[in-house]
């Protein structure tokens, strides 16, 4: 079963964008969502991933494949694509 944050559709493009270091407020301007909303999808990543703080879940995000629920997060490249 999916958890919540999937069902709306957030849990995994959260994750990506925080692996590329944005905050919570860009990441819920660009997803259309409150930023109370992404908080507490960021909130509950760490307490589902059992980690202590948002440094560590970044860096997680940004480097490394990890299973969230029934969705695996792929790693991201941070280069950009602009010359």
């Amino acid at each position: 079963m999916r958890c919540y944050w999937e069902q709306i559709g957030v849990l995994g493009p959260t994750y990506r964008l925080l692996g590329r270091g944005w905050s919570n407020h860009e990441i819920a301007k660009y997803l259309g969502r409150t930023d109370e909303v992404i908080d507490s999808c960021v909130k509950w990543t760490l307490r589902f991933l059992r980690i202590g703080t948002r440094a560590e879940l970044v860096s997680r995000s940004a480097g490394q494949q990890v299973l969230i629920g029934s969705m695996v997060a792929v790693p991201v490249t941070t280069r950009s694509r602009r010359a």
